[in-house]
């Protein structure tokens, strides 16, 4: 057979195979399980290599080297197999088999890797061109593993590091030119191999080559290009040449950064990702820094400066940056976290108040869990709401009274919250306001009020005995109320106090205690079933508070039996 024909064959062999693994219909009229036919394939390939070895052109050879970059894994591999025996000593050097010997896939790499040795052949100088035009190859596996070749190249040729560097930069710029949507998918992928060559080259760079890479990353808003991928990765690459050189170029790395932190920038989405990008770098390059360091608290006072910016993944990466630093910064820490909490609580706008939330997150993960009570935090973020209550009051009172079941019920989940976190000082801000509402003449008013003073019950149990002398004289005063929902909210309210009553003897007394609050015909059973209990636990103020205006009708009712009942459950209660 003509070896010509014969590498045509070869050739549409690979066709094939590629057609197969894209599911096309080539041997749609062959009943052969396609498994079977795809080991077949590679077979013949094989065999048809080991055949014409000896007298194929380089054309012909081209299409076998050529089918490396096919993407699927067993046509490359089969192509690689095929080569074996040829002899490529006349190539010098080949692209195509260079970025095979880089293929992730293991043993395509080893077969790749034994032609380059066997046949002696070598990266030339000028492999910068030659190379830079597959970063932007129509198969991913190329574009990914092109990096991998071109860091080792430069391994091969130390002295072409700056000018890989460059063309990367120029290619890179090239590539991020606005596009028709379309067709910014291919430059889209592009950047991101460019973005990996970065990254693997990280060890390649000298000391002078690390700020003016940042410069182009900032300045060429790498950092923030319009595909997050390539976000990702330029961030990574930047990572891996701080980590490396970082502490070698301190001085210029800490400046550039500054600078940029320290000026303006767009007030846009890509500004934004540019800033986030070098806030994270610049907690990276203070990393280098030594405990000692006199700079340590000028760059937290610039990372907590940026938590201002209105960007939420701003903050949060400020956040993320301020967790190994804040251990570094010894006394000056207390001041630091007092200004968060002056920020926090006074902040003029918003996007401080969060920034500054974000700040303390950080700062107290940094320091550990001690911290929070070394600086009071639970304690300063509890009280921190309660001067709003007053001012979110009404608007509460209003959807107490909505009349749709969800509304209503997302209220009393709200208050419920509320309330179990509210401190005496917040108890004394929203009482007056709520006891005023009972005397409203509109009974949804009376009645809104009346429920968000039962919430109360969720108080924790020091604010209870504080607030129920108060509150409970006051419900049991609208029991009478002409208007019926006034009067089943206020039983429904005093029973959600009845049942947060902790004296084991007062609370099994509770559905009796309240229903002599409610008809004052039923005294004289309750003073009877208040004076037959044996009282063996400590009574607190909560539970006393339901006891004690049963015992004071006694003591006023007329008939002396009332008054000799309501004598002796006050002498129980004391003995």
């Amino acid at each position: 057979m003509d070896s010509r024909a014969t590498i045509s064959t070869s050739a549409q062999v690979v066709i094939d195979m590629t057609c197969y693994t894209g599911g096309k219909t080539v041997f749609s009229d062959h009943q052969i399980p396609q498994p079977q036919l795809s080991k077949e394939a590679s077979s013949v390939l094989i065999d048809l290599g080991e055949a014409v070895q000896s007298n194929a052109t380089r054309d012909e050879v081209g299409v076998l080297i050529d089918g490396t970059l096919l993407q699927e894994v067993y046509v490359r591999n089969a192509c690689l197999q095929a080569i074996q025996p040829f002899d490529l000593t006349d190539l010098d050097w080949s692209p195509q088999l260079w970025i095979a010997c880089h293929d992730d896939d293991e043993q395509n790499a080893r077969l790749a890797n034994h032609a380059w040795e066997d046949n002696g052949l070598d990266v030339p100088e000028d492999f910068v061109d030659k190379l830079m035009s597959y970063l932007e190859h129509i198969n991913a596996y190329v574009r990914t593993s092109t990096p991998s070749a071109i860091v080792e190249a430069v391994i091969h040729w130390p002295r072409k590091s700056a000018l890989t560097i460059a063309a990367l930069q120029d290619f890179y710029r090239e590539k991020a030119k606005i596009l028709a949507p379309e067709f910014d998918q291919y430059g889209m992928a592009t950047r991101v191999a460019v973005a990996l060559a970065f990254e693997h080259l990280a060890p390649s760079f000298t000391e002078d080559q690390v700020k003016p890479f940042f410069v182009f990353l900032i300045k060429d808003e790498a950092f923030g290009d319009r595909s997050s991928d390539v976000r990702r990765r330029t961030l990574r690459a930047g990572t891996a040449v701080i980590d490396i050189h970082g502490s070698k170029r301190l001085v210029g790395l800490l400046s550039t950064f500054e600078e940029h932190l320290g000026g303006p920038s767009a007030a846009n989405e890509t500004g934004d990702q540019i800033k986030e990008a070098v806030v994270i770098l610049f907690g990276r390059v203070a990393r280098h820094l030594d405990a000692s360091d006199t700079r340590i608290p000028s760059i937290v006072d610039r990372l907590v400066e940026a938590l201002k910016t209105p960007a939420e993944q701003v903050q949060i990466a400020v956040s993320d940056c301020l967790v190994p630093l804040v251990k570094l910064m010894g006394p000056g820490v207390r001041t630091l976290i007092d200004h968060l909490f002056e920020e926090l609580f006074d902040g003029s706008k918003y996007a401080s108040r969060r920034g500054a939330a974000y700040g303390l997150a950080g700062t107290i993960k940094g320091l550990g869990i001690g911290a929070m009570k070394e600086y009071d935090a639970i304690n300063r973020l509890w009280t921190a709401p309660e001067p709003y209550i007053t001012n979110i009051l009404p608007v509460l009172l209003t959807v107490f009274g909505d009349t749709t079941a969800d509304v209503h019920e997302a209220a009393q989940d709200a208050v419920r919250v509320i309330m179990g976190n509210m401190s005496g000082y917040g108890v004394k801000l929203i009482l007056p306001s709520l006891l005023s509402d009972l005397d409203e003449k509109q009974w949804r008013s009376k009645k809104s009020s009346i429920e968000l003073m039962g919430m109360m019950a969720y108080c924790s149990p020091r604010q209870l005995s504080l607030s129920l002398p108060i509150i409970i004289p006051r419900l049991t005063g609208v029991l009478t109320d002409t208007h019926a929902q006034v009067k089943t909210a206020a039983n429904k309210s005093l029973k959600q106090f009845g049942e947060v009553i902790n004296n084991p003897e007062i609370q099994a007394l509770v559905p009796t205690l309240l229903k002599a609050l409610v008809d004052p015909a039923k005294m004289t059973n309750t003073l009877s079933a208040l004076l037959k209990t044996l009282f063996m636990h400590y009574i607190d103020h909560s539970s006393l508070v339901l006891v004690i205006p049963i015992i004071e009708r006694g003591l006023r009712e007329r008939g002396t039996e009332g008054k000799k009942r309501a004598t002796q459950i006050v002498g129980n209660l004391a003995s």
